[in-house]
């Protein structure tokens, strides 16, 4: 009986884990971003001391590409889909809700809806359930972007942990993949879960990708969303997309 409570009490807790944690980069976090002025308006910042230097250095020397914003509806058009995804997975209702999560005060702040788009996925259901997420939340400015992404990476290098809507979680950095933009990589624990973040500032936007669950969670398949999530938002996003 004792197991049979654990996997139901773990099911709904697995459906919301990306919808607590991946939504703050995914949506956004904290007080509005209408206070913040910018006087940069397009391209990228990068060499950051992340760890990705070699590459985000050398891209930092080359003139930065000038991502134009997106409308909702585009923003909406240029997530993945489970044409995107490995066999098995199915498109959750569209969420556009944000996180409770803090990340020690060095969340993003929360953007207007027309500003973000996040889809989720399921794969199998109960104790065994997969989840993904893909996302883009765009700010203002490349400049405001990259303010957010590098006070988040400051952040998490010493923010442990911390406790989100009743449960205590601890946040790791891990190594992403090259994306040519800096990139962020976070593996959130918990007692019952396991979520794996990667965050790619793309001029303007973040870029967000995730993979959680119980039992299983894919590091494989987060890398490979953020890079084809990437790719499909620049291509949209560049000067005549």
């Amino acid at each position: 009986m004792r197991r049979s409570r654990t996997r139901t009490t773990a099911t709904p807790l697995v459906t919301s884990v990306l919808a607590l944690l991946l939504a703050i980069a995914l949506t956004g976090c904290g007080g509005n971003d209408t206070s913040e002025s910018d006087r940069s308006s397009s391209g990228d910042s990068s060499g950051d001391g992340n760890g990705q230097d070699d590459q985000e250095g050398q891209d930092a020397k080359r003139p930065a590409p000038q991502y134009k914003r997106l409308t909702k509806a585009q923003l909406d058009q240029v997530l993945l889909t489970i044409e995107d995804l490995p066999p098995g997975y199915s498109a959750d209702p569209k969420d556009d809700s944000s996180s409770t999560a803090k990340y020690c005060g060095s969340a993003p702040p929360k953007v207007p809806v027309k500003s973000k788009a996040r889809q989720d996925f399921t794969k199998g259901g109960g104790f065994s359930s997969e989840l993904a997420s893909v996302s883009v939340v765009q700010y203002r400015s490349a400049a405001t972007a990259a303010r957010h992404y590098k006070r988040l990476r400051a952040g998490l290098a010493t923010c442990k942990g911390e406790t989100v809507s009743g449960d205590q979680v601890t946040y790791a950095l891990m190594s992403t993949p090259k994306t040519g933009h800096p990139t962020l990589g976070i593996r959130v624990s918990a007692k019952d879960f396991t979520v794996l973040i990667d965050i790619a500032q793309v001029g303007p936007s973040l870029v967000n990708s995730g993979s959680g669950g119980i039992t299983t969670t894919d590091a494989d398949l987060a890398a490979s969303l953020l890079m084809q999530q990437v790719d499909k938002y620049k291509a949209a996003a560049a000067p005549g997309g």
